[in-house]
């Protein structure tokens, strides 16, 4: 019965550090990549506020890296469909939804200067309280004598295992 609760309290723990692990290391945000069809456009940066885009960063001559302050479909609509964009990476263009972006580094947190590496160590540590968890529960449901019953019986019926039972 002991290894049950233990197991218990280990997918607990497991749960508390994958929850606290944002809250610790921060969290990435989504970027979005614009190319310009005309970059040295002097309307450009006032269509970035107006699409609410944050941060640019230029990756290629005509391309830009974005924080996109406004994800809603309407905006990334008008985004994609904008005569002065002349591709876009990071946003669905049927459905207008941010996909599979690239990430920012991790961001706010308690300790956000470990940033990837510790984001990567609490996930990695949720995942083996879980596993260890789960082994603890299954080790101490079998131990325990009427989950063993019970299972022997599913297994082999109940004939045969009258005298497996003590």
């Amino acid at each position: 019965m002991r290894l049950i609760r233990a197991g218990i309290l280990t997918l607990l723990a497991a749960g508390i550090v994958a929850l606290a692990n944002p809250i610790v290391f921060g969290s990435p945000q989504k970027l979005i990549h614009i190319q310009w069809r005309n970059p040295g456009n002097p309307d450009r940066p006032a269509l970035e506020q107006q699409f609410r885009l944050a941060e640019a960063t230029q990756i290629a001559e005509t391309t830009w890296s974005y924080l996109p302050g406004d994800t809603s479909v309407e905006m990334l609509r008008t985004i994609v469909r904008h005569p002065e964009v002349a591709d876009t990476d990071g946003i669905d263009r049927k459905r207008f939804v941010l996909k599979r972006n690239p990430l920012t580094p991790r961001r706010g947190g308690l300790l956000p200067s470990v940033g990837r590496i510790g984001g990567r160590a609490g996930k990695g540590a949720s995942y083996l309280l879980g596993l260890l968890g789960g082994l603890m529960l299954v080790v101490g449901g079998l131990a325990h004598a009427p989950v063993r019953q019970r299972l022997m019986t599913a297994i082999l019926g109940r004939r045969r295992t009258a005298g497996l039972t003590q």
